[in-house]
C-alpha cells in the first residue's frame, strides 16, 4: 500500500523556466497568460514535457508573474501550468535595479568613463545578477511545490541564481532537483554554484565540452551528469525547393546574397552590431547585392537600428522583428548564408534550424558551437574567432563568391542534423535518463 501511494505521489514533474517574470520574455513576444495556455507551444520545453507525458508524468510549468494568480491550469498541450504572484520583495528589488538603471543611462548618453559611471556598471550587474533568485523567492510557489510532490523540479539554467534558490528549497523539501545549461553568461551568483550544484541530483548539458567545464571547474562527479543535445523538429524545418517564389513572396530580390541572422538583439551576446559593420564594409567595395536580414527582438533593437541609419545601410538590412516560428522555415530557405557572431554560446538551437533547411552557417567559435557543426562546417572558412570582425568578413566574402559551393554542402547539412539532432534520436538519450532518476528517487525513497 506504501509503495502505491508513493508511485502516485511521484507522477508530478515541474518546469521552471529561466525567465524572471513570465512579462520579461513572453508579452514582448506578444504572448500574454491566457494565449500562452491557449495557442503557445512551439518551444523546446514542450517537447520535454510531452515526452513526459506519454511516459505517464505530469509536466507542470510554473511561473511568476507581476499581473494574477491562477491556482492550475491546463495548456493546450496537456500539461499544466501555475502562475504565482511576484512578492513585494521582488517589486522593490525590481524598483532598485530600475533606479540603477536609469541613473547608469544618464552617464552613458553623456558618454561618461568615470570611476563613478564604472562603480554604477558594476552595481548594476551585481544587481541583475540576482533578480531572477530574488522573484523565485515566493511563499506561494513553495506551498505549491509541497502540494504537487514532485517526481523532480526541473531548472532550465543552472548559471542563473535562480537555480541557487530552487536547488536550496528543493533540498529543503528533500525533492530532487535536475538542472540544465542553455548558454546563460555567468554572473556574481557564481559564488553560490560550488554548493548549489551538490544539492541537485543531475546537471544536464548540452554539449560534451560543458560536461567537461563541469568536471573541472565545479568538481561535479560524472555520475550526476547526463548529456543530452538540443534538438530540432526536422519534419518542420526542412529545405523547400521553391526558394526564387518565396524570395518573390518576400520582397526579396532572386540575385541577391542574403545573410540570414536569428536570434535574441543583444549585442554584448549575439554581436549583432558586427554584421551591420560587415555589410558596410562590403557596400564600400560596392558589393550592393549583400543583404541583412535580422529576425528578433530585444533590449538594443532600437540601438541597432540607430546604428544601422547612421551607416546608411538603407534597404540593405531588413530588421523583421519577432516571426512567428511558423514562418521561420521560409526564411531558413531564402537566405544564402545563416551567420551568427556571438561573443559566447550554449548550443544555439537557431544553427541546428539553419542546418536541418539545409542552409550552411558561419558561426564564431564559442561554447558548444564547433561541436554543432558537421566537419565540413569546421573549416576556417565557416568557423572562425569571437570579436574579429575581419575573420567574420573573409568567411562571409568566401561564400558569397563561392554559392556553387553552398548549394553542394545543403544536403550535407540536412543529413547531418537527421542523423544527430532530430527528435527521433534525442528522444533516445532522454528516456534513459529519466529511467536513471526514475531508478535513483526508488531508492532514495525506500531509504527513507
Amino acid at each position: 500500500m506504501k509503495h502505491k501511494t508513493m508511485h502516485t505521489m511521484l507522477r508530478n514533474i515541474v518546469f521552471i523556466l529561466s525567465t524572471p517574470l513570465f512579462e520579461d520574455f513572453y508579452e514582448k513576444h506578444g504572448i500574454n497568460l491566457k494565449t500562452y495556455l491557449l495557442n503557445y507551444k512551439d518551444e523546446w520545453s514542450f517537447f520535454y514535457a510531452s515526452l513526459l507525458k506519454s511516459l505517464g508524468f505530469k509536466p507542470i510549468f510554473y511561473f511568476i508573474t507581476c499581473k494574477c494568480s491562477i491556482n492550475i491550469a491546463k495548456h493546450i498541450t496537456g500539461a499544466y501550468v501555475r502562475y504565482f504572484k511576484c512578492t513585494r520583495l521582488f517589486r522593490l528589488y525590481r524598483g532598485i535595479l530600475s533606479l540603477i538603471r536609469k541613473t547608469l543611462s544618464i552617464y552613458l548618453n553623456r558618454n561618461d568613463k568615470s570611476l563613478r559611471s564604472l562603480s554604477l556598471r558594476i552595481i548594476h550587474w551585481f544587481f541583475r545578477s540576482f533578480e531572477d533568485g530574488i522573484a523565485t523567492i515566493n511563499p506561494m510557489m513553495i506551498k505549491a511545490l509541497i502540494v504537487d510532490k514532485p517526481m523532480f523540479v526541473y531548472v532550465q539554467e543552472y548559471e542563473s541564481f535562480r537555480f541557487d534558490i530552487v536547488a536550496l528549497i528543493c533540498w529543503l523539501l528533500d525533492i530532487p532537483a535536475v538542472a540544465q545549461y542553455h548558454g546563460m553568461k555567468p554572473n556574481a551568483s557564481q559564488i553560490f554554484k560550488g554548493i548549489t550544484m551538490r544539492l541537485v541530483n543531475y546537471l544536464l548539458c548540452t554539449t560534451k565540452l560543458e560536461c567537461e567545464r563541469l568536471q573541472r571547474y565545479y568538481k561535479v562527479s560524472s555520475k550526476r551528469i547526463m548529456y543530452i543535445p538540443n534538438f530540432v523538429d526536422t519534419d518542420f524545418f526542412k529545405p523547400i525547393d521553391s526558394k526564387t517564389k518565396i524570395r518573390s513572396v518576400l520582397g526579396l530580390d532572386p540575385n541577391d546574397f542574403i545573410i540570414l541572422f536569428i536570434g535574441r538583439l543583444d549585442n554584448a551576446h549575439k554581436n549583432v552590431k558586427a554584421l551591420l559593420q560587415v555589410l558596410y564594409e562590403f557596400r564600400k567595395k560596392g558589393l550592393m547585392n549583400i543583404k541583412l536580414i535580422i529576425i528578433g527582438k530585444g533590449p538594443d533593437e532600437l540601438m541597432l537600428k540607430k546604428y544601422a541609419s547612421k551607416l546608411k545601410l538603407g534597404n540593405a538590412v531588413r530588421f523583421e522583428g519577432f516571426v512567428p516560428r511558423e514562418k521561420l522555415p521560409l526564411y531558413y530557405n531564402v537566405a544564402d548564408i545563416f551567420v551568427l557572431p556571438s561573443n559566447y554560446e550554449g548550443f544555439p538551437i537557431v544553427l541546428l534550424e539553419a542546418l536541418s533547411c539545409g542552409l550552411p552557417v558561419i558561426a564564431t567559435n564559442v561554447g558548444g558551437v564547433a561541436e554543432v557543426l558537421p566537419q565540413e562546417l569546421k573549416e576556417p572558412g565557416y568557423l572562425v574567432p569571437p570579436k574579429n570582425i575581419k575573420a567574420l568578413m573573409e568567411a562571409i566574402h568566401k561564400a558569397y563568391q563561392n554559392r556553387s559551393m553552398l548549394i553542394a554542402l545543403s544536403n550535407t547539412c540536412r543529413q547531418y542534423v537527421t542523423k544527430n539532432y532530430s527528435l527521433y534520436a534525442v528522444k533516445r538519450k532522454f528516456k534513459y535518463f529519466i529511467r536513471q532518476l526514475t531508478k535513483k528517487v526508488e531508492i532514495h525513497d525506500k531509504s527513507r
